[in-house]
């Protein structure tokens, strides 16, 4: 009952961060407020938290336009530190919900290059983040089937992931009690041979 109860609340929580993200963007782009939307690195922040929490809350295609818009800006250098890994990183857990594995995985490629240079520049915020991109990967890794590196992946970061992004190591914890099952349940060539 308790994880009923933790799970709605956690869907109401994203759906409502979704709406929220949106009416600060339609703010935002209000007369007021345009030369600071249009300014720095405040839209391509926005646009990918947005793109975020409307994968979370299922609403994955409409998530996909704003990603590539944070990305878009990221690319011209219209953003901080992080918020292009960032925007790879939700543009290819969208692709994967969508099964676009092919897509998923070159945004992964390119989130996870992002974060690492940031970390190697001495970023320590990315230094902390890189995990929970090992954590994405370890889960496109597990929908593509490649089950040995998905868990060394998982098993690797989620000891790793600082406290305030718990929900990745949730999602890791998820991830590897489905490889746990898998693991405990015969292959087919096992029962083929009883």
């Amino acid at each position: 009952m308790q994880k009923i109860t933790a799970s709605l609340l956690v869907y109401h929580l994203l759906s409502s961060s979704a709406v929220f993200y949106n009416e600060c963007i339609v703010k935002l782009c209000t007369e007021k407020h345009s030369k600071r939307w249009n300014s720095g690195a405040t839209r391509p922040r926005c646009l990918n938290y947005l793109g975020y929490y409307l994968t979370w809350n299922g609403q994955t295609a409409e998530a996909l336009t704003y990603l590539e818009q944070s990305i878009e800006l990221g690319e011209q250098g219209y953003c901080n530190f992080g918020v292009l890994a960032a925007a790879y990183g939700d543009k290819s857990q969208a692709l994967m919900e969508l099964g676009r594995f092919e897509e998923a995985l070159l945004f992964d490629e390119k989130a996870l290059a992002e974060v690492q240079r940031c970390a190697e520049s001495g970023d320590a915020l990315s230094q902390d983040e890189v995990w929970i991109y090992l954590v994405n990967r370890g889960r496109l890794y597990l929908r593509l089937g490649r089950i040995e590196e998905a868990e060394a992946l998982l098993q690797e970061a989620e000891p790793r992931i600082q406290p305030h992004r718990s929900i990745y190591r949730l999602l890791a914890r998820r991830a590897l009690a489905e490889l746990k099952q898998q693991h405990s349940q015969p292959s087919p060539q096992q029962e083929a041979d009883r």
